[in-house]
């Protein structure tokens, strides 16, 4: 199974900044987005999807739920996916993890930018980049301590770090560990 790469936004949003952010991804008016989708479409990655279109709790729905009650996921045609809750949102790369880190850094640089334009936005200076695979991504998840877990959790001051090879009898292969602290400012 494929690891993804995702960031987290650990801020609680108000009201009208979720509402606000919701309108500019829908609109298209991020152009990273767009140059994310040129870069995944040059690596040559298939279109990913027709249309936008949201998720509650994995059922597509037809549009935005209703606030303040949001945890829901906005699929992206451009192959991200934006997940709203009540601490935070997350944003997902659908290439994978290893692909995006280590075969194509022009989609790495581009999920990049993505990540410092919606922090810009909703006004945080924190972003944690990791695969979906990290207990960190969990404990965000359940609404859980996810700092006491990230203490516990080895931060990588490079995102290629995240990459570590595994040696198992003479054969290699590639696991994500830890997160990287995205710089913002």
């Amino acid at each position: 199974m494929s690891v993804n790469l995702i960031a987290i936004f650990p801020k609680k949003l108000s009201e009208e900044t979720t509402l606000q952010l919701l309108d500019t991804i829908e609109k298209q008016q991020y152009p990273s987005i767009q140059s994310y989708y040129s870069a995944t479409i040059a690596a040559g990655f298939p279109h990913i999807s027709s249309a936008m279109q949201w998720y509650l709790f994995d059922e597509i729905v037809s549009g935005p739920p209703q606030l303040p009650d949001i945890n829901a996921t906005l699929a992206l045609p451009e192959g991200i996916s934006v997940h709203f809750q009540e601490n935070g949102l997350v944003l997902l790369d659908s290439i994978g993890a290893y692909l995006t880190i280590s075969v194509y850094p022009r989609i790495l640089e581009k999920f990049q930018e993505i990540c410092k334009e919606i922090a810009k936005d909703i006004n945080t200076t924190e972003c944690c980049i990791m695969g979906d695979d990290n207990p960190i991504y969990n404990a965000f998840n359940l609404n859980k301590d996810f700092e006491l877990t990230a203490t516990n959790n080895l931060q990588v001051t490079k995102i290629h770090d995240l990459y570590q090879e595994i040696k198992f009898e003479g054969e290699s292969s590639y696991e994500i560990k830890g997160h990287y602290k995205l710089k913002l400012l």
